[in-house]
C-alpha cells in the first residue's frame, strides 16, 4: 500500500506525543495496579477505595496499550490509526475528566486538566485538518 500523501508534520508531533503519552499511561497503570491501597490512601479521600484504584489502573493501562498502537499507526500513517486517534483522545479526555471530577484540583490534578485541553485540540485538528484527512484516506 503506497502513500499518496507525505505525512503532515502535526501528525509527526502527535505519533510522538501518543508514545510519551502511552509510555505515561502504561507507568500509571502499573503504578495503580501495582500499589492499589498506597495510592487510595495518598487520594485522602475515604470514598475511593483499592478496588477503585486498581480498576482505574487497568483501564488506563488498556488505554495506554491502544495509545501505544495508535502512536505507531500514526507514523506509518496508517489508515486505522485515525480512527484510534480519535478514540483514544476520546478516551483520554474522558479519563482525565472523570478524574478531575471524582478527585478535583485540591489534589494537584493539574495534569489532567492540561490532558482535557490539549485532548480537545487534538481532537480537532484530526477531525478538520484537511491535510491530516488526506494522509489517511486511501
Amino acid at each position: 500500500m503506497g502513500l499518496k500523501y507525505a505525512r503532515p508534520l502535526g501528525v509527526s508531533i502527535i505519533a510522538i506525543l501518543g508514545f510519551i503519552v502511552a509510555i505515561f499511561l502504561l507507568l500509571a497503570g502499573y503504578a495503580m495496579v501495582d500499589d492499589p491501597s498506597g495510592i487510595a490512601a495518598d487520594i485522602n479521600d475515604p470514598d475511593v477505595t483499592a478496588d477503585d484504584v486498581e480498576t482505574a489502573g487497568y483501564i488506563t493501562l488498556v488505554i495506554g496499550i491502544f495509545a501505544l498502537l495508535m502512536a505507531i499507526g500514526f507514523w506509518l500513517t496508517q489508515t486505522w490509526a485515525w480512527i484510534l486517534g480519535i478514540l483514544i483522545t476520546l478516551a483520554v479526555i474522558g479519563l482525565a475528566a472523570y478524574t478531575l471530577y471524582t478527585i478535583g484540583l485540591e489534589q494537584e490534578t493539574y495534569g489532567d486538566a492540561v490532558a482535557v485541553g490539549v485532548g480537545f485540540i487534538i481532537l480537532g485538528y484530526l477531525l478538520f485538518d484537511k491535510d491530516v484527512k488526506a494522509a489517511f484516506t486511501d
